[in-house]
């Protein structure tokens, strides 16, 4: 439904991820409030393990979302080049995920579609949620 692009915030001299809805579903009013509903939550979000939304608008009838570049990829990226997390580092995971969750349901919002490709990593090792698209 959208593609993410790496991009250079020239403002703030920073990368940034960019979520640009496809113009084949732009066009269509549900999936277009979907995409535009998912930026309103995840701004809303204000945590730690939550992907942070820095700005939302419409550049040539494509609606976007610039947020928080978390570089190192999703945990199915992590596991393509590491393998198998230790149970430890598993068990971290799961609980900075649960914490990312428990700040959404504390605002009254249900994921729906925690899988290893929403969760991004940084580079310290963070997990942060991201695609709320279907919340």
């Amino acid at each position: 439904m959208a593609m993410v692009y790496k991009a250079w915030d020239t403002k703030l001299q920073m990368w940034r991820a960019v979520k640009v809805l496809l113009p084949e579903f732009s066009r269509r009013k549900k999936l277009r409030q979907r995409f535009e509903n998912e930026a309103l939550l995840m701004a809303r979000l204000q945590h730690r393990n939550v992907i942070s939304v820095f700005d939302v608008g419409t550049d040539e009838a494509l609606p976007y979302i610039v947020m928080e570049l978390a570089s190192g990829g999703c945990l199915i990226d992590w596991s393509q080049t590491y393998g198998a997390m230790p149970p430890r580092m598993a068990i971290d995971v799961v609980l900075q995920v649960c914490k990312g969750i428990g700040a959404a349901h504390e605002l009254g919002v249900v994921h729906r579609d925690i899988k290893p490709d929403n969760v991004l990593i940084t580079k310290r090792g963070t997990c942060k949620v991201t695609d709320f698209g279907i919340a």
